[in-house]
Formats: structure tokens, C-alpha cells, sequence
């Protein structure tokens, strides 16, 4: 939902802010060492135990082959040591790492507003 990787998610994305600003930090910190954070989420949930299924989006079709890629490919070292480092300064301190409990009623209302500012 295009929160982790360059760019900012869209106005509607239910995570907390707390998360979005901890996901910008992270993806310059990434951007800073070389690499991409959204490969490193891709290989980080491709790699979890347990996790029978990895739902991912692409609005174009070279960031759905770059997406493969990363599935497909083994994580550098530099990738790795990278990944463990951006898990410890920027997600296991947050109070929430997930959106989960989010209000429903919050979320359609924030739709309702952005799409009649578009109207």
C-alpha cells in the first residue's frame, strides 16, 4: 500500500503516523546505504516462517519484476546486516507496528473526505 518503499503511501492509508514517519526514515536510511527498502520488505516477509502467502501490488510492470526479483533472489550480505539494522532503528521501537484496530468508520470517513476534495 506503498508504504514501504520510496514515495509517500496515499492519503488514505490507515496506519498510524507514528509508522508512516518511522517507513520514511527507513526508506532514506535504505536509499543512503544503497539499497531499497521496499526489496528488503519483499525479501523479509518471502524469507518469515510460517507465512504461507505474500500478497503484494504494483501499478506498473517494472516494479512488479522488481518485486519478483527480490522473491527470487538470495539477500546480500549487505542486504541482510541492512534489513536487521532498519528493523532495530526505525520498527521495534514503535508503539504500533501494525494498523490493525484502525476504526473502520475512521477510514471510510477519510475516503469520504479526500474523494469530495477531488470532485
Amino acid at each position: 500500500m506503498g508504504l514501504l518503499c520510496e514515495g509517500e503511501p496515499p492519503e488514505w492509508h490507515p496506519a498510524q503516523q507514528e509508522i508512516k514517519d518511522a517507513s520514511k526514515l527507513a526508506a532514506k536510511f535504505c536509499k543512503d546505504a544503497g539499497s531499497d527498502l521496499a526489496r528488503l520488505a519483499v525479501q523479509f516477509s518471502a524469507s518469515t516462517e510460517g507465512v504461507a502467502t505474500h500478497l503484494m501490488g504494483s501499478n506498473d510492470s517494472r516494479i512488479f519484476r522488481r518485486n519478483l526479483e527480490a522473491i527470487l533472489s538470495t539477500p546480500t550480505a549487505h542486504e541482510v546486516e541492512l534489513s536487521q539494522q532498519v528493523q532495530e532503528k526505525f520498527f521495534q521501537k514503535l508503539s504500533k507496528r501494525e494498523w490493525e484496530g484502525v476504526s473502520e468508520v475512521e477510514y471510510w470517513e477519510e475516503m469520504r473526505k479526500i474523494q469530495a476534495g477531488k470532485r
